[in-house]
């Protein structure tokens, strides 16, 4: 499973996720209301996986607009915010790149 999360009002909140629980690799992005909306299976858990992170590392800013928008609260995403770090940026490497550390976002990445 690939997932994103985001601190809003001070609680991390599920935005987006790839997964397979159903029996068929999908995306579920998840309304304030809990409600889930499902799209198109990948006919391949793999390559759902590689496209899920990558598209939560590209669009994660809009997948959290979208969610607060749905609220009707619009809440500002911080100065300085950045998208989330795939499980292969390491502390290490965020250090030597210059980057600075990781804003009030989650990527997660389970495998199962």
């Amino acid at each position: 499973m690939v997932h994103y999360e985001a601190l809003i009002d001070e609680k991390w909140r599920a935005i987006v996720r790839y997964d397979s629980r159903h029996g068929f690799a999908h995306r579920d992005v998840i309304r304030p209301s809990g409600d889930q909306d499902k799209y198109p299976p990948f006919e391949d858990l793999g390559v759902a996986m590689t496209y899920g992170e990558q598209d939560i590392e590209d669009r994660w800013e809009w997948y959290r607009k979208r969610y607060e928008d749905r609220r009707g609260d619009k809440v500002e995403t911080p100065v300085g915010a950045y998208a989330p770090y795939s499980r292969l940026m390491n502390k290490e490497t965020r250090e030597s790149s210059g980057e600075p550390p990781p804003s009030p976002v989650s990527l997660g990445v389970l495998a199962v």
